[in-house]
């Protein structure tokens, strides 16, 4: 029986993630045989594609549209960090640790994704086939030029050259202290007690 041809269009989209992605051994009529499975999504201008601080169980393969990257900041207000363009796969850490969401993703203009869920994850990237193989490949560059970003941005913030965040009025840092076992006896706090006032009461030199 003679292999399926990928569809064309899929595999333009294939082309372009592996070059956005580049993994060696990954060859773009495998990454269009696992984005066959993933269905077509469009997001209207402003809409989320995922929360921080919620679970999710998908992936997104942004093929058209930008994707603006936010996250909380200390007063609860989402803070831009970055923009992304297409294609690039996002949202890939909640399908490999199943752990809740870093960022939230909002889409600038309208958006389209192609969805890769954890039903499909999970059968493809444990299937030890060239499909296989592609898709853990493509997800380990994406991550890796995640690291990279953050790192550069983290260097630009500590070398002066990035965004400069203004102090706010009556607004004091409070330290990071560990609280070992012996710092204290077991019933000198109650719980009524905020972090700060126990290390305040611990520390008072560190207020």
């Amino acid at each position: 029986m003679d292999p399926v041809e990928p569809d064309p269009d899929l595999l333009v989209l294939a082309c372009r993630l592996s070059e956005a992605h580049p993994f060696l051994g990954v060859e773009p009529h495998h990454v269009a045989s696992w984005l066959g499975r993933c269905p077509e999504r469009v997001f209207r201008p402003g809409q989320q594609l995922c929360r921080e601080k919620s679970y999710g169980d998908e992936a997104y393969v942004v093929t058209a549209g930008r994707v603006i990257v936010s996250r909380l900041d200390r007063r609860g207000f989402p803070a831009p960090i970055v923009t992304l363009d297409p294609p690039i796969l996002v949202g890939q850490l909640s399908l490999i640790d199943d752990a809740i969401r870093s960022a939230t993703l909002t889409a600038e203009g309208v958006v389209t994704v192609r969805v890769l869920d954890g039903a499909t994850w999970q059968h493809v990237a444990r299937s030890p086939t060239a499909e296989g193989a592609a898709l853990r490949r493509l997800v380990m560059s994406s991550l890796q030029q995640q690291l990279f970003r953050t790192l550069g941005q983290i260097s630009e913030i500590a070398g002066g050259t990035g965004p400069a965040v203004p102090a706010q009025q009556n607004e004091r840092l409070i330290p990071v202290v560990r609280l070992d076992d012996d710092d204290f006896e077991p019933d000198q706090f109650t719980d009524d007690l905020t972090d700060e006032q126990k290390i305040a009461a611990i520390n008072p030199h560190k207020r």
